[in-house]
């Protein structure tokens, strides 16, 4: 729909000047029939307006939740590595799990365990969201090809 355009009204009727009131009001009376049309049609191009930004403003509010959200993700995730089996350990160390790509934070300082995180409760704590694992799991998959 394009922008909305209201046609100027003609110069106002005025009973000080009888000579042209009744010429002046015909054209103002008509004036105000296209005037009607025009104002309906104005008001129909702003609800569309409104409209756009009422979800346009939804739309920024899913991609400030998703934003959030990944920004957690990464700060859960930061400083992870993958995790090696039978390596050593301190408590607090950040390690992903090859099996189930979640990030992990130690309990314990611990060494020569071959148990994944995921499998090894008693050593390891979840720290990822469903979206990092999703993530995690989608760059693996591109990068090992599998």
């Amino acid at each position: 729909m394009a922008d909305p355009t209201v046609t100027p009204p003609p110069e106002a009727p005025n009973r000080q000047n009888p000579t042209v009131f009744s010429e002046r009001m015909d054209a103002f009376l008509a004036w105000l029939v296209t005037f009607a049309g025009e104002i309906t049609a104005a008001v129909a191009w702003i609800s569309a307006r409104v409209a756009e930004i009422s979800s346009a403003a939804q739309s920024v509010a899913a991609d400030k939740q998703a934003a959030q959200a990944a920004a957690n993700s990464a700060e859960v995730s930061a400083g992870a590595s993958a995790h090696v089996p039978n390596a050593a350990y301190d408590a607090g160390a950040k390690v992903w799990s090859n099996v189930d790509f979640q990030t992990y934070r130690a309990k314990t300082d611990h060494s020569d365990v071959a148990a994944d995180p995921s499998a090894d409760k008693v050593n390891w704590a979840g720290l990822s969201s469903p979206d990092a694992v999703a993530k995690r799991a989608r760059n693996f998959s591109l990068w090992t090809g599998t």
